[in-house]
């Protein structure tokens, strides 16, 4: 492993600047929130950040670590499938419908299709990860993922006044945020329902 110099580095040191970078990010979004709250967060996103990057490469490759790049809120990084699942979570809790699997027919966007398209595909992308000690695999798929749902999210509103359909596209995004949380938490990586 090497830094952008091409130097070896100190994981700690590593962490401890990815951090400082995370909680001056956090500040400056939340500026209202708690200290305690912006120092957890600030973890998680920070072990996000390092842990996501580091397992998004072909461990068979050289690794130049980048800390700015790794935290990214919009880039192919952890802290954008944090911020991927807080959006999931935040759509649910807003909603009043129920989601309902059982109205998935009605899904008939290009998006929704996509997005189902993906979902089907998790437990073959889950076992060939397994299979090959890849979880740079997992982690491509995670972020085709994330990247079909935030691009769904801003065409399609998912909170609407047909229930019906809201209920059907909740459980498409209960379903996202599922499989988001499971890929996840096989990195070991920790999420947060809220950023």
């Amino acid at each position: 492993m090497s830094s952008r110099a091409g130097e070896a580095f100190n994981a700690d040191e590593a962490f401890h600047e990815v951090y400082r970078l995370a909680r001056d990010e956090l500040l400056k979004r939340n500026p209202e929130m708690s200290e305690s709250v912006i120092g957890n967060r600030a973890r998680v996103v920070a072990l996000s950040a390092i842990k996501f990057f580091m397992t998004r490469q072909d461990a068979k490759k050289p690794i130049e670590y980048n800390p700015q790049e790794s935290l990214s809120f919009d880039g192919q990084t952890g802290p954008y499938v944090l911020y991927t699942l807080a959006r999931t979570y935040s759509l649910m809790r807003k909603s009043d419908a129920k989601p309902n699997e059982a109205l998935a027919h009605i899904l008939a966007t290009e998006k929704e299709k996509a997005l189902l398209y993906l979902l089907a595909k998790k437990a073959d992308v889950f076992a060939d990860s397994t299979a090959h000690y890849s979880p740079h695999i997992l982690v491509q798929y995670i972020l085709d993922l994330a990247n079909t749902f935030n691009s769904y999210y801003h065409e399609t509103a998912v909170i609407q006044e047909n229930k019906e359909l809201e209920s059907a596209r909740l459980a498409l995004v209960k379903a996202v945020n599922c499989v988001l949380e499971e890929g996840m938490f096989c990195l070991n990586i920790e999420t947060l329902q809220e950023m």
